[in-house]
């Protein structure tokens, strides 16, 4: 019998150990899941002030571009009188020396209009490339 209960002895250990072994890895399991709950709540709630600090951010800036439309406008009514002065001198370099001398100075010039083309300058002598 000796060797019944040593044999019966070793199943129990073995029996016990791979429990135990058990026990641990569930409770390893159930630490990290807690963990990764805690995670998910930190996140959760930065991601909630994220959201406010957005929603904030958001209204200032409606605020600053309300706040400023104004001067956006005053602005674009100074570049047109500025467009327009510098169209006149243009016009007027065609005619009087003076204005011409301005314009040659500063290197005044009309800008195209959005989507026009280039106006490529061609030289009076040029000749079409021949073809072989």
């Amino acid at each position: 019998m000796n060797s019944n209960e040593s044999s019966s002895n070793t199943l129990s250990t073995a029996i016990f150990l791979l429990a135990l072994s058990a026990v641990v890895y569930l409770a390893a399991q159930i630490g990290m899941a807690k963990r990764g709950g805690d995670t998910m709540r930190w996140q959760l709630t930065e991601l909630d002030s994220l959201i406010g600090k957005h929603q904030e951010q958001k209204k200032l800036t409606a605020d600053a571009v309300i706040k400023n439309e104004d001067q956006v406008k005053q602005s674009n009514q100074l570049q047109t009188s500025y467009s327009n002065l510098f169209n006149d001198i243009i016009d007027l370099a065609k005619t009087d020396a003076d204005a011409k001398k301005i314009v040659d100075a500063f290197g005044i010039q009309r800008q195209n209009p959005e989507g026009a083309p280039a106006a490529e300058a061609k030289p009076a002598d040029a000749k079409a490339p021949e073809k072989k």
